[in-house]
């Protein structure tokens, strides 16, 4: 499909697979591509979810337009090799091995033996050193009943900086993980994953440090949001006006919370929260009046927004 029709309609493509996967996962029922219950032998599952697999795998083995990857190559061996043959999947992971120089145990083991994907919640602030910025990010999983705690999928993230852009490759090793990276200029924006290569649900909150008025300065306060009503995404600011333990939450009129942006002891500083209109699961929220909660201590303070989608 890339190769007829382009990346973009590649990109939709798989979404549409992702999108009917992660419904038979949480309605249907969870179970991995190898070895499915009986009855699910053509599902979801097995088809989109074992598509992704492959796109992640190109992911990991490497293909470029410029530079051919891996990926292709173990592709060529794996049909030369088992041509007229019967091949399991223990061969495939086999000459993947081979072609690629290292042991993918942990991919076969996560992807294809073990159910379910990634949800992965992501945190990043920007801190000005010297001339630079150092990017601080904290990236925790919660996968659900029968996946693997974590996935070790390498990820990146494409920040958005003044002036030019830097993508960030990195490894995951465990949940919750943070890394840190310094960079020539300030943070404005992230996105993770951009180029869609992770089978994924993602919350992702940017809380940025503006720097410049001294703390004395400073009243804890929580302004309103702009645009109001908003599409998409808005920014939720507020200031502390000495250390404390910070809550901020999103609530639907129902006063049912939504989503908690921001949960820990923060220093005083003026700070910028991005929220996406998704809930804690990540599903978009429909259009409709949300509040928005600061609480620092024992005090708390409400401001509303409007969604419209």
């Amino acid at each position: 499909m890339e190769h007829q029709r382009g990346h973009a309609f590649f990109s939709s493509y798989m979404d549409t697979f992702a999108y009917w996967y992660f419904w038979e996962d949480s309605v249907m029922a969870r179970f991995p591509v190898y070895n499915p219950p009986p009855n699910q032998w053509i599902s979801c599952t097995v088809y989109y979810k074992g598509a992704w697999v492959q796109h992640m795998l190109r992911y990991v083995e490497g293909d470029t337009s410029a530079t051919p990857g891996l990926f292709f190559q173990a592709l060529r061996a794996y049909g030369d090799s088992l041509k007229y043959r019967t091949a399991s999947t223990a061969d495939y992971q086999r000459i993947n091995e081979r072609i690629y120089g290292d042991t993918l145990n942990w991919f076969f083991n996560e992807w294809i033996y073990q159910a379910g994907y990634p949800r992965y919640r992501v945190n990043w602030f920007g801190v000005p050193e010297s001339n630079n910025w150092r990017i601080v990010v904290d990236i925790s999983q919660s996968n659900g009943n029968g996946a693997p705690p974590v996935f070790h999928m390498p990820v990146e993230i494409l920040f958005h900086l003044a002036g030019k852009d830097t993508l960030l490759h990195y490894p995951i090793n465990f949940s919750p993980q943070r890394d840190e990276f310094v960079v020539s200029a300030r943070p404005d924006s992230a996105v993770f994953d951009p180029s869609s290569w992770i089978l994924k649900k993602v919350s992702m909150t940017n809380v940025g440090v503006e720097t410049g008025s001294p703390a004395t300065l400073l009243k804890t306060a929580l302004f309103p949001v702009h645009p109001n009503p908003f599409r998409g995404s808005v920014r939720v600011e507020y200031s502390l006006a000495a250390k404390g333990r910070v809550r901020l939450s999103v609530y639907n009129v129902a006063g049912q919370m939504v989503r908690e942006l921001v949960k820990g002891a923060q220093a005083p500083g003026r700070y910028s929260v991005s929220w996406d209109a998704r809930d804690q699961g990540a599903f978009r929220l429909p259009s409709g009046v949300y509040l928005y909660r600061l609480e620092v201590s024992d005090k708390s303070w409400v401001r509303k927004a409007i969604l419209l989608r």
